[in-house]
């Protein structure tokens, strides 16, 4: 099925009409049109709330947060420890309920922001994949074309080498 898009594409690459295309060309060129990456979202595109989902994620992958956590962590305990509690300035006493309420929350809010974050980034592989395969295809095309170039330029060295008899009567003919 012949388009605009198809006959845009084998004139660019083949310099032919997509009709005068064999079919194995055309079929490599309907590939590639099939396989052509979508542009990936604008930026601005995205929704406040997905940007906000981007940066908590890539703020959760780094060692800072992690440095972060280990620090919470003991600063909560120093401030709950059994010296604070007996002295009436701890808090959250021993077996730490309300940090296990605060740590269960943030698990809970942590897991479908990372989900979403990683979403994004697998629709931006996607893309990246679709354009890798076009730039394959488009590779495969360029192939085919220097073979054709080959196979011309083949045929036109062997109309002009001398024919077997000349070169068995002429040893001189072998040597140039």
């Amino acid at each position: 099925m012949t388009t605009a898009i198809s006959d845009h594409i084998s004139r660019t690459l083949l310099r032919k009409d997509y009709a005068g295309l064999d079919s194995a060309e055309q079929d490599l060129i309907d590939r590639i049109i099939e396989l052509a990456p979508q542009p990936p979202p604008e930026p601005d595109q995205l929704s406040w709330l997905d940007d906000l989902a981007d940066r908590i994620a890539f703020g959760i992958r780094s060692w800072w947060f992690v440095a972060g956590i280990v620090l919470a962590m003991a600063s909560w305990f120093l401030l709950n420890s059994p010296l604070m509690a007996r002295a009436g300035l701890a808090f959250d006493p021993y077996p730490y309920t309300f940090l296990k309420l605060v740590l269960s929350v943030f698990a809970v809010i942590q897991g479908p922001i990372i989900l979403i974050s990683q979403h994004h980034t697998d629709a931006s592989r996607r893309a990246a994949k679709s354009y890798d395969s076009a730039v394959a295809m488009h590779a495969k095309l360029e192939i085919l074309r220097l073979h054709e170039r080959f196979d011309r330029f083949e045929a036109a060295l062997s109309d002009q080498r001398p024919s077997d008899a000349e070169s068995s009567t002429n040893p001189s003919a072998s040597f140039h």
